[in-house]
């Protein structure tokens, strides 16, 4: 059988994405069992999905039955810390915080947000992320 290479910008982006995914790593304990109903805003989760695990950072946990959330492989753990949570207490909604920040600005350039179907998330896991209080100071 033939092997073919994968185009340089696809190698580029998987690597990217591990690194992205790396730089999360650390700052992650203790997964906990949950339910779809249990899913909070700014919950770290993961799930299987599509026979891929994903690693979250929840934005909304059921808007329309879906899942709205930033996918931790496609963003950097400093721009999750400086654009979205130092910001996200800023704003009244979910909605509000996607049109003005998520819509907008370094987040929207990193690809990672992502909508899930509640039907289709197995295995749900609640992961204990440790947020860095600095990112407030970047401001």
């Amino acid at each position: 059988m033939k092997k073919t290479k994968l185009p340089l910008q696809s190698a580029k982006l998987e690597s990217e994405s591990a690194q992205h995914l790396a730089s999360h790593r650390s700052y992650m304990s203790n997964a906990t069992k949950i339910t779809p109903k249990q899913i909070s805003v700014g919950d770290v989760i993961q799930f299987m999905y599509d026979g891929e695990q994903r690693t979250v950072y929840v934005m909304n946990p059921d808007w329309a039955m879906k899942l709205h959330g930033l996918s931790m492989k496609a963003i950097d753990r400093r721009t999750l810390m400086v654009e979205v949570v130092a910001k996200s207490d800023l704003y009244k909604s979910p909605q509000d915080f996607y049109t003005r920040v998520l819509s907008q600005g370094p987040v929207s350039k990193t690809d990672s947000y992502r909508t899930y179907d509640l039907r289709k998330m197995g295995n749900i896991m609640k992961v204990e992320y440790q947020i860095d209080e600095r990112g407030r100071e970047e401001l």
